[in-house]
């Protein structure tokens, strides 16, 4: 599934071929191939590996899932370094 959306944000700019997308992702030749043929099947991209309405939908999706960086507990007590701290 991270393969699918790799694929798809790396076909968002030119130029648009299997061998850039693998070098663009760091993804195998044969991943990447694999990920375009799923793709062509769900109509994600077209036969020139444009992405199609649904192929940007899938990917607007995906960014919207991510979930936030976890919250800091405690931030009232935040550690400073001793050399820092105000003479007692």
């Amino acid at each position: 599934m991270l393969e699918s959306y790799l694929v798809l944000a790396a076909l968002s700019h030119r130029p648009r071929n299997a061998e850039v997308v693998a070098r663009r992702t760091g993804l195998t030749l044969l991943e990447v191939e694999s990920v375009l043929l799923k793709a062509q099947k769900h109509d994600w991209v077209d036969q020139d590996y444009r992405l199609t309405e649904m192929g940007q939908a899938y990917l607007r999706a995906a960014k919207r899932k991510r979930r936030p960086a976890p919250a800091t507990e405690n931030l009232s007590e935040k550690y400073y370094p001793s050399t820092l701290r105000v003479p007692t």
